[in-house]
């Protein structure tokens, strides 16, 4: 005999059933016993929170719920899909005790799915709803000293990286950026004697602008130049040129009356060039005088821009710039593959130069950021050195020793 037909029970609850057994006239049935016949059950646990995660990794988490009602334990799923049929090893149906649980062996930057249920002596609840979490890219690996510098090569050297499967190697030597210099020469745009806005194409294709400027005076006999006027708005300022900037020179010299006159010079770059960097400033007088800084931070797309004051009026010529440095990849190894090693060997450089490299850690779902960069100097071999004949009359044979300027014989 059975009833199911109650309702309205709290989760995960034990409740008690007293049976009072009846007759068809409806009066008690008498047992002689101490108690009434009862029956204890308790309900099933409801359905915890939504998953949440916390120190998430390239390789794993913990995921966390709130707790359900009458639970004993729970079931904790891990699934690469929200459907759950694609289940983490380890994770499918796992038994928890607590409310959460770390989670690890995941692959790097790639979307898990989380969601548990309650277990207590009646059952097995609900589901909750799924969470999901992202896991990081593999972090960036360190590079360690390079080894076995030769003339010829060297072993470079990084840390190992947690989930990585494989690594890949830059190796690069840099040159100095070119310089470019701005003559002023055939700027045109109107009458020499008047300030005027000019707008010119001037050495290596730059585009130029000279706002309140001129151009019959001169800093060096017989070499054009840009003056400026002393009033507010007047300035120079180039185009977009590429590829950073690492050093800036020019000469100026005071023309007409007035004291006091200041060039300011800036380098523009960033989004939309609205981040201005000041290089510095240079006081000038009717002797020529020359300004001459490095740059540094502007790797890429830049303008140059230069401001004077309202206090004089300064003729600008040879406006000089050097470009940042150039980067030539050792043949073979750019993007190089290291398999899973944490070092590789570096063949053919060239004696006495300076290369660097750099390390991404990769797995099938992630590349890390590059490492910090390292730096070697390959070796120069010393000279070998023959001699042939008597203490007094000896012959003395060099043989080559590349990248070397000088020799010392001894004895």
């Amino acid at each position: 005999t059975s009833y199911s037909g109650f309702t309205g029970f709290a989760a995960g609850t034990v409740y008690t059933f007293k049976i009072y057994p009846y007759n068809n006239s409806g009066s008690d049935i008498n047992y002689k016993t101490d108690s009434e016949p009862s029956v204890t059950a308790e309900v099933l646990p409801g359905a915890p929170g939504t998953p949440s995660f916390a120190s998430v990794t390239a390789t794993g988490f913990t995921v966390s719920w709130s707790a359900a009602a009458g639970a004993d334990s729970y079931r904790l799923d891990v699934a690469t899909d929200d459907a759950f049929t694609s289940p983490v090893s380890g994770y499918d149906n796992l038994t928890v005790a607590g409310t959460s649980r770390a989670v690890s062996g995941l692959a790097a930057n790639t979307v898990y799915y989380a969601r548990v249920r309650a277990v207590n002596t009646a059952g097995t609840g609900a589901n909750s709803s799924a969470g999901n979490q992202t896991t990081s890219q593999l972090s960036a690996p360190t590079t360690l000293a390079a080894t076995g510098v030769t003339g010829t090569g060297f072993t470079a050297n990084w840390n190992a990286v947690t989930g990585a499967t494989g690594y890949r190697v830059d190796v690069y030597s840099e040159a100095p950026g070119a310089t470019t210099t701005e003559t002023f020469t055939g700027i045109g745009g109107g009458s020499a004697s008047s300030y005027l806005t000019r707008n010119w194409t001037g050495d290596g294709g730059i585009s130029w602008t000279a706002v309140n400027s001129r151009t019959d005076q001169v800093v060096d006999a017989g070499n054009e130049a840009l003056t400026l006027r002393n009033a507010s708005g007047s300035y120079l300022e180039s185009g977009e040129i590429s590829g950073g900037i690492t050093a800036i020179s020019f000469d100026v010299k005071q023309n007409f009356a007035g004291s006091g006159g200041v060039l300011t010079v800036k380098v523009l770059h960033g989004a939309s060039f609205a981040t201005e960097v000041t290089v510095g400033t240079i006081s000038y007088t009717t002797t020529k005088s020359s300004f001459s800084e490095t740059v540094s931070g502007v790797t890429g797309a830049f303008k140059i821009r230069i401001d004077n004051n309202t206090a004089a009026r300064p003729a600008i010529d040879n406006l000089a710039f050097t470009g940042g440095p150039t980067t030539a990849y050792l043949s073979g190894f750019e993007n190089a593959d290291a398999g899973a090693a944490t070092s590789l060997a570096v063949t053919g450089a060239s004696e006495g130069t300076e290369y660097s490299y750099v390390v991404r850690a990769t797995s099938a779902t992630s590349t890390s950021a590059n490492s910090d960069i390292r730096t070697v100097t390959t070796s120069v071999p010393d000279p070998t050195i023959s001699t042939t004949g008597s203490l007094t009359a000896r012959t003395t044979t060099y043989g080559a020793a590349s990248a070397t300027t000088s020799f010392s014989l001894i004895g």
